[in-house]
């Protein structure tokens, strides 16, 4: 994986070879073995690595947050409320938290409509 076969023209990418080649490193080298590994593997082979990896830390995320939820539940059980206020309010924290539920503001937003006349208009006028 030298320095070339990834980046052919660094002006034009915001990451060039080298900030790719570290964040490579970084993300690799304590599964792999160490920086001179990363560098000499082909590029196809260092991604495919790279998204194994990032998939293991969403899973490993995902179970951290059953965990969270499962021992807030269980310190709720452990004492619970006094009055309906302190009750619901337990209950919309819980709901809030709740690991089976998508959280509504990482959805994403709906497909947008692009006017292209509109754009070549603005693109004529530009020039």
């Amino acid at each position: 994986m030298g320095r070339e076969s990834y980046s052919s023209d660094s002006k034009s990418s915001e990451l060039s070879g080298y900030e790719l080649e570290d964040a490579l490193v970084y993300k690799l080298a304590h599964k792999l073995g160490g920086r001179s590994e990363i560098i000499d593997m082909p590029l196809e082979e260092a991604l495919a690595y790279l998204i194994i990896i990032i998939e293991q830390e969403e899973q490993q995320a995902e179970a951290k947050k059953w965990d969270l939820y499962m021992n807030h539940l269980s310190r709720i059980n452990a004492n619970p409320a006094h009055n309906d206020k302190e009750s619901k309010r337990r209950y919309e924290f819980i709901e809030t938290i709740n690991p089976m539920k998508e959280n509504k503001a990482l959805e994403m937003p709906k497909e947008l409509e692009w006017n292209f006349e509109q754009l070549e208009q603005l693109k004529a006028l530009q020039t």
